[in-house]
């Protein structure tokens, strides 16, 4: 085929017939891509165009007030994602973001929510893995002689009654231990 012959048959009935719908639907879709994009800044200019000065001045001031009004909305849950300890655990900008949709009060308390869920599961992976070391080692810390409280285990109430001398060599000997009994 020649270049000439195919430009010949789109000239013709049935070559229009072929191209037409390829060429509306091209159409529509810059058509929809101009909507989106264009129409409503169009509209908006020319809804200005019809305000009085002061009109135009009040809306502005309206537009300024609200930008202000979501930035101190970001800020207030920005910090109170770093007061509840959130950021350790996630993006938190990604998070203010997301929360920044919903009405104060219950953004607030879904960064509490997600604050103490996150902290409940890394107390638990936390006890969890602490565990599996104890039993790793197949070690079990006893009191010694001079108790027969609990088996010879040690419970939070007699460390917190032991000297402070004491309580120091037992984090020294075994921390990880200390800490579990001290957060159970």
């Amino acid at each position: 085929m020649d270049k000439t012959k195919v430009l010949t048959f789109l000239q013709t009935d049935e070559g229009k017939k072929l191209l037409q719908p390829r060429l509306d639907r091209h159409f529509t879709k810059s058509l929809e891509t101009w909507k989106q994009n264009s129409l409503p800044k169009l509209i908006e200019e020319h809804e200005k165009r019809k305000l009085t000065p002061d009109q135009r001045h009040e809306m502005e001031l309206a537009k300024i007030k609200q930008e202000l009004e979501h930035k101190k909305k970001m800020k207030a849950l920005k910090i109170k994602s770093d007061e509840t300890g959130l950021d350790a655990f996630t993006n938190t900008n990604e998070l203010v973001k997301a929360l920044a949709t919903l009405e104060d009060e219950q953004a607030f308390k879904t960064i509490e929510t997600l604050s103490e869920h996150f902290k409940s599961v890394l107390d638990r992976l936390v006890s969890v893995e602490v565990d599996s070391r104890f039993r790793e080692m197949q070690y079990t810390p006893m009191l010694g002689d001079n108790s027969n409280l609990n088996n010879g285990l040690m419970t939070k109430e007699h460390i917190l009654k032991m000297s402070y001398e004491e309580r120091a060599n037992l984090f020294t000997q075994n921390p990880d231990y200390y800490r579990h009994i001290m957060n159970s």
